[in-house]
């Protein structure tokens, strides 16, 4: 049996692509809220932030929240041991490939500002 990492090329686990996607939505998404990020990946709130500690803790990816609680939002401050552009590479084919990523950017504020 291979490990995950071998297979990352062919399919991602889909924890890890749900990771993925949260990564791309918050480095997309102009001033992205918790908001923003739960519509765009369909996933709840408390998903959210298992995504944020998991990343943190085995990808060492540091998110902050910026300009405070109420009118605060989500930015990168390090992609840790993860490559910020095989990351939105991976994302980007996905959606390309997959009538459902498009349908999930389609209804969302996702929009690439590279």
């Amino acid at each position: 049996m291979s490990s995950p990492q071998e297979n990352y090329g062919v399919v991602a686990p889909r924890s890890f692509e749900r990771c993925e996607l949260v990564l791309f939505t918050i480095d997309t998404v102009e001033k992205p809220k918790l908001t923003d990020i739960v519509e765009a990946v369909r996933i709840p709130k408390r998903s959210i932030h298992a995504i944020f500690a998991r990343l943190s803790e085995q990808h060492r990816v540091v998110i902050s929240r910026v300009n405070g609680r109420r009118h605060g939002f989500y930015k990168i401050l390090d992609w840790g041991n993860l490559d910020r552009a095989k990351v939105l590479q991976h994302i980007t084919n996905r959606i390309r490939e997959s009538p459902h990523m498009q349908e999930l950017i389609a209804e969302s504020r996702l929009m690439p500002r590279h």
